[in-house]
């Protein structure tokens, strides 16, 4: 009941899913320049915290997530590279957004296989002012513009080292890094504007370059006759709201298994039994928790290796397995292992004892053991017949044998 309360209050505040407490490694002086993005966040629900303080206590978290547009002397001391590894392996979410690349910065980013770059990125012919244009993917998991986004800013590469890292707005074909261009420039997609890193742990971290992106003259930024506004401030609210675990936040709500025909869950089910497994899996979304869509849900039946594999049916938040179970006993795990880019990691696994049929369970008579039994038969059969001949059958006598 109480969680259900607190569940309430939580969605009328706007109060984020991971947690509010919210540290903005930024200087007093430079708090009106982003005034638009922090007033976003309060209105969301964040507790905000300006300036650099220590992330633990007693070796817990203080704060939920950290956010660093700092200037390159605000950021260190207790604020420091192994530290904020610590805070992530911890579960706290953290957003790069500096243009100010100090070596705290980039140690911690070359940590997740990001490398910034020393010099920023320019296109020749892809810009507003002395921003560039960008290339969007647009997938819903992240972020979902109708308009371009500009940069102003570090681009950075990506060694591919890390698979959970994926870059998530990059330069165009014209863009590069640098001035002059040589040999090792990086060019095109591979400047990579901003990318996310999701952990195992489904701690999030965003790797921006660009302090600019995230302030009041980028939010505000027109690009057509008429005032139309650019995509940055759909991009920055949305990819915070990703970083800050408020969308793409998925948990499975309950789960079942039973044989088909029954309702009841088991632990101990038997060879062959036609089987059913349940999940029930909801998404968070701003401020709700509402049924997840997807049609690449994946159910196992594992011992040692998967013995069953099949894609789960899926209805409204509800996805179902129909399967046999093998003909192999032992000690079998149900599970459901999803990762997808973009979304929460859930997983789900129950262990379970598949026995084999028991003494009176067998069928009595067996379709291929036919011609043995008719083998079987025919040698009792012909061993009577041959008995019979042996003891009534008696060889007759001569005459002359008899006289002697």
């Amino acid at each position: 009941m109480l969680g259900l309360v607190i569940s309430l209050v939580a969605c009328v505040l706007g109060i984020p899913h991971e947690g509010r407490r919210t540290l903005v490694v930024l200087n007093q002086e430079d708090a009106p320049n982003y005034s638009i993005f922090l007033d976003q966040l309060k209105t969301r629900g964040h507790q905000l915290t300006l300036g650099s303080k220590d992330l633990f206590t007693y070796e817990e978290r203080v704060f939920d997530h950290v956010v660093v547009i700092s200037k390159a002397e605000s950021f260190g001391g207790v604020l420091k590279m192994g530290n904020l590894v610590d805070f992530v392996n911890k579960g706290g979410n953290v957003l790069i957004a500096t243009s100010d690349l100090t070596e705290a910065v980039r140690d911690f980013a070359f940590e997740f296989s990001v490398d910034f770059e020393t010099e920023t990125v320019n296109d020749p012919i892809n810009t507003l002012g002395d921003r560039v244009g960008s290339l969007t993917i647009n997938d819903k998991a992240y972020y979902q513009v109708k308009e371009p986004v500009f940069f102003k800013g570090y681009s950075h590469k990506l060694s591919h080292k890390n698979e959970l890292v994926r870059p998530i707005l990059t330069g165009k074909p014209t863009s590069y890094a640098g001035k002059p261009i040589t040999l090792k420039t990086t060019v095109g997609n591979n400047n990579v504007f901003v990318s996310a890193f999701q952990a195992l742990n489904n701690a999030r971290v965003v790797f921006c370059g660009s302090s600019d992106l995230f302030s009041d003259a980028s939010l505000k930024l027109a690009f057509k006759e008429g005032g139309v506004l650019a995509g940055n401030k759909d991009f920055a609210t949305d990819i915070s709201k990703w970083v800050f675990g408020e969308k793409s936040v998925l948990k499975i709500e309950s789960y079942k298994h039973h044989r088909q025909g029954e309702h009841q869950q088991h632990g101990i089910y038997r060879i062959k039994d036609d089987m059913v497994y349940t999940l029930n899996v909801k998404e968070y979304s701003t401020d709700r928790w509402i049924p997840y869509e997807a049609k690449d849900m994946m159910f196992e039946a594992v011992m040692l290796d998967p013995y069953v594999r099949k894609t789960m049916n899926a209805t409204k938040g509800r996805f179902e397995a129909l399967f046999r179970l093998p003909d192999h006993y032992g000690v079998f795990t149900f599970k459901v292992d999803y990762k997808r880019p973009g979304y929460s990691f859930i997983q789900q696994s129950d262990t379970v004892q598949v026995r084999p049929f028991r003494h009176d369970q067998y069928p009595r008579f067996l379709l291929v053991a036919y011609p043995y039994y008719v083998n079987i038969f025919s040698m009792m059969a012909a061993f009577f017949v041959f008995s019979a001949l042996v003891l009534y059958n008696r060889e007759p006598v001569d005459a002359q044998k008899k006289k002697q």
